[in-house]
């Protein structure tokens, strides 16, 4: 297998208004963004919380941290100069301003799907023989959520119908641990998977060939 080096790390990160409007970019990917210091970590995982991300912008202008607020839409690609792939998208949840010395440093708390997981409420009746597909992507509608990643889905329908009253993310939960299933949010997307298993797609390889800085340490949640 031939070895891709990549090197020259890029990034872009849109930061779109809650009520629409013309998107603050900064980052190297992109003609006419400004490239700005950041730090960023992502945490990312299949089960059925909502992923988050804490992003760091150094020294931004007076007005755009005065704009930056509770519901912004954060999207961040990341990765090398022709390979960078969308890595968080959320809503921030979270702003804060700290000064330390001259830099001012502006953090973004935000979290991937979270007003469809926790506050999303699905009401609805069900006829008989009602297809269990029309059902999951009433409840991802209801959860503002694009479809995903769909796998191991059974063909089958609601013999006897179903009513739903409550919550978007108990009816799914219902409907999927019952069938040995389980959902996640990845990127406002929603992904049903058998119990245990993986989206099936590749892995990355970090190496000192792919850009690694430093030398693995091996704790006890494992190597880092």
């Amino acid at each position: 297998m031939t070895q891709q080096y990549l090197f020259g790390r890029a990034y872009s990160i849109a930061l779109g208004p809650p009520k629409g409007g013309a998107a603050i970019q900064f980052g190297n990917l992109d003609a006419g963004s400004t490239a700005l210091r950041i730090d960023f970590e992502v945490q990312k995982g299949v089960k059925d919380k909502p992923n988050s991300a804490k992003i760091k912008l150094y020294n931004l202008k007076p007005q755009t941290r005065a704009a930056l607020t509770v519901g912004y839409q954060v999207l961040l690609r990341a990765g090398y100069q022709g390979l960078a792939e969308k890595v968080f998208i959320g809503t921030v949840d979270k702003v804060a301003h700290e000064r330390s010395n001259a830099d001012i440093t502006t953090t973004i708390e935000a979290k991937d799907g979270q007003q469809g997981l926790l506050n999303a409420a699905f009401n609805r009746n069900y006829p008989v023989n009602t297809p269990l597909s029309a059902v999951l992507s009433d409840i991802g509608e209801a959860m503002s959520l694009d479809p995903g990643i769909v796998l191991g889905l059974p063909q089958e329908v609601l013999p006897r119908g179903a009513t739903f009253s409550g919550s978007a993310r108990q009816a799914l939960t219902t409907l999927c641990r019952s069938r040995a299933l389980e959902f996640s949010v990845q990127n406002g997307r929603l992904n049903i998977l058998p119990q245990g298993k993986h989206l099936g797609t590749s892995a990355v390889v970090v190496s000192s060939y792919t850009g690694m800085i430093g030398i693995p340490s091996v704790t006890a949640e494992g190597v880092q």
